[in-house]
């Protein structure tokens, strides 16, 4: 188990997605200076997991999660998990994570979302259970 002091952004790869749009796949977000990033595929159905694999176990203090600036999610379920699959893992769920519907800005600001968690594991699920309905997210994504 990798659980040194230090802070540091922990890279991944994404084993799951439940849905992706055309153009916006969800191994945009193992690039962490890609612009495109992820969206669902149009008229989805909720939730909309991810799944992310480390290449160790780790110690989660921190998740970050920024948003898109109309195709927001409303709330976000955060599991973590230890396993040497994802069939075999066994999640714990760590609680869920509101975004803010952006309304306020006109939809022109992105949310950087910081929440500190206390989690072990080589697995992290995000679970988007809806998402904020806009004039500039009329596909639901």
């Amino acid at each position: 188990m990798n659980s040194g002091r230090q802070a540091h952004s922990i890279s991944f790869k994404v084993i799951h997605a439940t849905s992706a749009d055309e153009g916006y796949s969800e191994h945009e977000l193992e690039d962490r200076h890609s612009k495109r990033g992820w969206r669902s595929s149009r008229f989805c159905y909720y939730p909309q997991d991810l799944v992310l694999e480390f290449d160790d176990v780790y110690e989660i203090r921190e998740l970050r999660i920024l948003s898109h600036q109309s195709k927001i999610a409303a709330k976000i379920h955060v599991s973590a998990g230890v396993g040497k699959g994802i069939k075999s893992a066994r999640f714990k769920g760590l609680g869920c994570m509101k975004m803010d519907p952006n309304t306020r800005s006109g939809y022109k600001a992105r949310e950087l979302k910081k929440v500190r968690v206390q989690a072990t594991g080589n697995f992290l699920k995000l679970s988007v259970l809806k998402s904020h309905i806009n004039e500039l997210n009329v596909y639901n994504q």
